[in-house]
């Protein structure tokens, strides 16, 4: 029951009895990080929202409930009835009259009533709206829009006689008109022809129950339930179905939305993927590191059936089918009621890109309206076989109702339609994707700043390194969790929000939107650059340059404007870069255009053209793919089946002189010709096969190899990124420091490389320890000074980059450093590391004074409603490690808010005992009372003078206290009792930590970092 009411709701008079709690609420945020709500998008900015939990109801019960720690719960704490009579009543003071949408959240809990009643006491009377509890959890679900005075008043109780979860509401407010009624589907599913479809139409406001219609004909096979919105069946025949949908209220008001269906082609062997909804048996990842010693991708087998095969043929080269790697069902993410398949990854307005430092084809997608998952894939020109490069996150919502992995936006993207947007960074050895049209909303990445703005964020940087099929691409915890914990996933940490709307200082020109978009690329200076086609406002598409200078700094990233719209481009289409000619080429639906790179800059208009055919049968279309063939100088342009187009330009740019002409007519087995919703990026050259690679089959994933007039033999396969055309490789290796040699830990190193390249010039030399880019140097000598390097045996290389693109790396060099001896010592207390169980939490809480919460994974603030005491075993006269009269040089209490709201605490040491399964609001353990109940008496419950202060951001982070003083207090002979978190200033919302006993990601449980020196060190 997502954002649809249709029949879901009765009118009744009903008299609630309930006590209500009279709580303010502010229209704005207390304390906003000021750079991010500068840079926050106007036009994405919301009347403030209210947001009710059940931690902040007192009293609000009748009936028999019990505490649920429970999976995607808004507080991370939840209520569970236990009997069919209990009843649970939201209720607050409201800061003005007026209609309010109103959205109920609950956790995963598929035990929860299947008709759990909310009744809603507004204005002009009763409503009562059935919810289903038993899906849809971690997300807010549209209650309807309501007139409220003064109060809010709604009850909950079950309609089925099963318990049901109260967790939370939201409130936002429009105004003291009652507002127009919308419909907010946006974009429909795919569907598949002969297989079952279903597709629930979504609205907002004006009045229920809604009736609908469609205006125009549905695929055959397909009907509109007017009652509920539902468009089912199974569609008859694959092709493209517009039509319009109509919905009218009940106060008669009429609102309509055009919108289409496309009915993908049957395809063979179909498939759900591994029937197992749990992971099948571990397997190691295979190898996806950079290729060492500059031996690029062996792709010999590759070539070895490109050099049998007829120039202007085909060849299919997968050996096993994208289905047979899919994500297990039990471990995707839901779409409503549904468990689409990863199908849409590629069926969907998709792009992938070529790793060519590993000779892999790379592709995340899905989105909008027809895949959850973020799960990434790779085929491997080495092996020519799929795989899953990584599972997809749990989804949940934030507060303004942008869909986002759990772990928050930094961690992972939501997955999105990507049109023409994925591309390879062989420099910085990361896939890039800009997104386009993003889960459920169909716009680009968001993120929530404050209560009531949110702002575009992207683009992701995906490390193949750190590759595997069995592990989360993001947080450890962050995994599907709905049929089992599954401790054996953890996260690969392999995403990263470059953030370029946060990060580039100067607010530079930068795109609303990627929906229709396209990128090139190229490398200038040593560096990775991608031609951008993205929105400047609305769908008119602009040209822009984003350089990726250091992998490790987003702050140095530049994105600059080399071109405008001028009319003429605003469908889906591909973009390639043609560097003889300077220009960028981007297709639209039926036309052609291009951006001059010599004359770039904001007011460089796209030129229109229109190439010459002799034959007079070219047709461009929105859905052709097309790339930039630099060993023959042309444009090769694929039509999805057999059929190639070679487009040449002219000798100088101009709109005059282009020509099309086809090439020979296949004599082999040619590609299907069903294109889907468009090739897009799905169509690239690959220049250490001088051939052009093809993606087709949203389900077999039929990776095909086309070869071009006047192949040109590639060799030993190409090195790492070679530019084609037979341009030599660089050639590399490190001079400084000698193999073996040792070091002290926190020594600066000397990294000193020797490079050349026969053919051109060298334009980059890259240090790498591992995986990681230290740094890089783009002028001769190449040297790297390398601070205070960490204790350890560290392997580094160094990666060569030519004017041509292509690239070598060193052989690796060995060198050892070593910990010294005496003086001072570091250790991190936390509970689950070094066999380390000494952490001690629990939070206090004024809504249940006779409650202890020493067993939760969550501690709560909310002052003055709820207090976190936190304390460690340290010493060891008390079960930690450090020897008792030790010389504290630093102390660092670190606590993970996983929630959103900014706040500055102080860390004050508690001055009496307290038990973490015993402590309660009146008690600090049995039979013995606060001096003031919440720990709250200064200089009895806790030291007047804070150990340290500090505050955290908006976004999930950790809160960092500097309690030097009070460990140094408790080394010269004070008892260690721990501390309480005293509120300072910032966002009254309730904040959520971790606690120490999380167990989806113990990284996150909360920890204390000393450094010491031993007595008589």
């Amino acid at each position: 029951m997502k954002n649809c009411l249709s029949s879901k709701i009765r009118r009744c008079s009903l008299l609630l009895a309930a006590a209500f709690l009279l709580f303010e609420f502010a229209g704005t945020a207390v304390g906003v990080d000021a750079q991010q709500a500068e840079i926050a998008t106007q036009r994405l900015k919301h009347k403030a929202n209210i947001v009710l939990e059940e931690t902040s109801q007192a009293d609000a019960f009748s009936g028999q409930f019990e505490p649920l720690d429970a999976y995607l719960s808004h507080a991370g704490t939840a209520l569970k009835s236990i009997d069919a009579a209990s009843r649970f009543n939201f209720s607050a003071a409201l800061p003005q009259e007026g209609y309010y949408r109103l959205y109920a959240w609950w956790p995963e809990e598929q035990a929860s009533s299947a008709q759990t009643i909310y009744d809603i006491n507004h204005r002009d009377g009763f409503a009562a709206v059935e919810a289903d509890q038993s899906i849809g959890g971690g997300l807010w679900h549209y209650l309807g829009t309501y007139f409220f005075n003064d109060q809010l008043s709604v009850a909950v109780a079950s309609g089925d006689g099963h318990g049901f979860t109260v967790d939370a509401l939201r409130l936002d407010y429009m105004g003291v008109k009652r507002p127009s009624p919308t419909i907010t589907t946006s974009a429909l599913p795919l569907a598949d022809a002969g297989q079952p479809y279903r597709a629930q139409l979504e609205a907002l406001d004006g009045s229920t129950p809604y009736l609908w219609s469609v205006k125009g004909n549905l695929p055959a096979g397909l009907t509109l339930d007017r009652f509920s919105g539902v468009i089912s069946g199974a569609p008859r025949t694959a092709g493209h179905y517009p039509f319009t949908i109509q919905m009218v209220d009940s106060d008669d008001r009429l609102t309509a939305q055009p919108l289409a269906i496309e009915v993908l082609a049957a395809e063979t062997n179909p498939t759900d993927g591994p029937k197992a909804d749990v992971m099948p048996e571990h397997r190691p990842a295979s190898s996806v590191q950079r290729n060492a010693a500059g031996t690029p991708p062996d792709l010999s087998g590759l070539i070895t059936l490109l050099e049998t095969l007829p120039e202007g043929d085909w060849v299919k080269v997968n050996l096993n089918r994208f289905a047979d790697v899919w994500t297990p069902p039990g471990l995707r993410p839901l779409k409503g009621m549904s468990n689409p398949t990863p199908s849409r990854i590629i069926g969907a307005w998709s792009s992938f890109a070529w790793d060519s430092n590993r000779g892999d084809l790379i592709i995340y997608g899905g989105g909008h309206a027809n895949y959850n998952g973020n799960d990434v894939y790779r085929w491997r020109g080495t092996t020519r076989r799929w795989e899953r490069a990584s599972l997809p996150s749990q989804i949940t919502e934030d507060d303004l109702g942008f869909i986002m992995p759990v772990d928050g936006p930094d961690a992972a993207p939501p997955s999105a339609h990507t049109y023409d947007n994925n591309i390879f960074l062989p420099v910085a050895d990361r896939f890039l994707t800009f997104g386009g049209a993003a889960s459920q909303h169909g716009g680009p990445y968001m993120r929530q700043v404050n209560a009531s703005t949110a702002r575009e964020t992207g683009p992701y940087l995906f490390d193949p390194s750190r590759a595997d099929p069995n592990k989360v691409g993001g947080t450890t915890g962050s995994h599907v969790q709905r049929e089992g914990s599954h401790p054996e996933i953890v996260g690969g940490n392999m995403w990263e929000n470059r953030d370029i709307y946060g990060n580039i200082p100067g607010n530079p020109s930068l795109p609303a939107s990627f929906v229709n978009g396209g990128t090139a690329y190229a490398v200038e200076n040593g560096a990775d650059v991608v031609y951008v086609v993205g929105n400047s406002g609305s769908t008119a598409q602009a040209l822009y340059k984003y350089t990726m200078k250091d992998i490790n700094d987003p702050a140095q990233d530049t994105w600059k404007q080399m071109g405008r719209f001028w009319g003429g481009i605003n469908d889906q289409g591909a973009a390639a870069y043609d560097p003889d000619l300077n220009v960028v080429v981007k297709t639209s639906d039926r036309k052609f255009t291009y951006w001059n790179l010599n004359t770039a800059g904001p007011e460089n208009n796209n030129i229109i053209f229109t190439p010459h055919d002799p034959s007079g049968r070219f047709k461009l279309s929105r859905t052709d793919g097309i790339d930039y063939d630099p060993v023959r100088g042309q444009y090769l342009i694929w039509k999805g089946n057999g059929k190639v187009w070679a487009m040449q330009a002219p000798s100088s740019v101009s709109p005059h002189g282009w020509t099309v002409s086809k090439q020979p007519i296949p004599t082999s087995a040619v590609p299907a010709g069903d294109v889907e919703t468009g090739i897009l990026g799905k169509w690239k050259y690959i220049a250490s096969l001088d051939a052009f690679m093809g993606l087709q089959g949203n389900t077999n994933g039929d990776v095909w190899l086309y070869k071009p007039m006047a192949w040109q033999h590639p060799g030993n396969g190409g090195s790492g990124n070679n530019g084609g055309g037979g341009n030599a490789a660089p050639s590399v290796s490190l001079s400084a420091p000698s193999a073996g040699a040792s070091f002290a830990a926190g020594a600066d190193i000397r990294l000193v490389a020797q490079a050349s390249d026969s053919d051109g010039v060298v334009s980059a030399v890259a240090f790498y320890q591992g995986n990681t880019l230290l740094g890089q140097d783009t002028t001769a000598p190449y040297e790297f000074l390398w601070g205070a390097v960490p204790a350890g045996d560290h392997t580094l290389t160094v990666v060569a980059t030519d004017d041509d693109g292509a690239s070598t790396t060193s052989a690796p060099l060995s060198i050892t450093v070593t910990a010294s001896s005496g003086g001072n010592s570091t250790i991190i207390f936390q509970d689950g590391f070094e066999n380390y169980s000494g952490t001690r939490d629990t939070f206090l809480s004024n809504y249940r004074q006779g409650s202890n919460y020493g067993t939760w994974s969550v501690m709560n603030d909310d002052a003055p409603h709820f207090v976190p005491l936190v304390q460690f075993a340290i010493f060891q006269s008390e079960g930690g490690s450090i020897p008792d009269g030790a010389t504290i040089q630093s102390a660092t209490l670190a606590l993970y808010k996983y929630s959103s709201y900014n706040f500055v605490y102080r860390a004050h040491r508690l001055l009496r005992a307290w038990d973490e399964n015993e402590a309660t609001w009146n008690k600090s353990r049995s039979g013995v009372s606060w001096a003031e109940s919440g720990a709250g008496s200064s200089g009895v419950d806790y030291n007047a003078v804070a150990d340290g202060q500090a505050g955290v951001g908006w976004a999930p982070q950790w809160l960092e206290i500097d309690v030097t003083a009070g460990l140094q207090a408790m080394s010269n002979g004070q008892t260690n009792h721990g501390w309480r978190l005293v509120p300072v200033s910032g966002n009254g919302n309730l904040k959520r930590f971790r606690s120490s006993d999380y167990t989806a990601n113990p990284t996150l449980r909360p920890k204390l970092t000393i450094v010491y020196t031993p007595s008589g060190a």
